[in-house]
């Protein structure tokens, strides 16, 4: 377990290697150096280092779902906050995803 101290290093450092490049222009031997900085001082996925509230179902859109996804979190994490089954889950997405996202699945 890293101290603050260290994580707050590792931070600096990831920082110090991204600079102000896009994910695309970063070659790929530092976007890996990165992405083991960010394993090493949390976890890989949202769920873990910061857990979703409760989300309101008949609220939540499928640009909800699509930032959610964006920011890392699982699709288990997702369905753990709206507090539905499964099945419930594949029905909303029946309902709620745009056609055409729909049919770049089926290819």
């Amino acid at each position: 377990m890293l101290t603050k101290q260290q994580k707050l290093f590792y931070r600096r450092r990831m920082i110090f290697i991204i600079g102000d490049r896009t994910v695309e222009e970063i070659p790929k031997n530092e976007l890996q150096k990165v992405q083991q900085i960010g394993k090493l001082i949390g976890s890989p996925i949202m769920d873990h280092s910061r857990p979703l509230k409760p989300i309101d179902l008949y609220t939540f859109t499928y640009e909800d779902y699509m930032d959610l996804i964006d920011e890392g979190y699982s699709v288990k994490a997702i369905i753990n906050a709206l507090g539905i089954s499964n099945y419930r889950w594949m029905k909303w997405r029946l309902e709620n995803v745009p056609k055409e996202e729909k049919s770049e699945c089926h290819k």
